[in-house]
C-alpha cells in the first residue's frame, strides 16, 4: 500500500488527512475489519495538481517506489 499523511494542497492546506492506497489485490472483501498501517518510508513531498492526470501518473510512480522499497528494505522496515 502507500500512504498520503499530511496537509491537502487540493484544499488549499485547510483540510488533513491520511489517504492509503492499496496496491495489492485482495482476494474477498474486507469492509468491517481492522487495517494496521506501518510506515516504511517516504516517497515524495505533498504539491498540488494542475490536472488529475498528473496526480494519476505520480501515484503510478509512488507505487513502483513503493514495491521496490519493500522488495530491498521491506524486512528491515517492518522491524524498526
Amino acid at each position: 500500500m502507500v500512504m498520503s499523511s499530511g496537509w491537502n494542497p487540493h484544499y488549499e492546506n485547510e483540510e488533513r488527512s491520511v489517504e492509503v492506497h492499496l496496491i495489492d489485490v485482495l482476494l474477498e472483501p474486507f469492509y468491517g475489519s481492522k487495517l494496521c498501517i506501518v510506515v516504511c518510508g517516504y516517497l515524495r513531498e505533498e504539491k498540488k495538481y494542475v490536472n488529475k492526470d498528473a496526480l494519476v501518473k505520480d501515484i503510478y510512480n509512488d507505487i513502483s517506489n513503493a514495491r521496490e522499497l519493500l522488495k530491498t528494505n521491506g524486512d528491515a522496515a517492518l522491524l524498526q
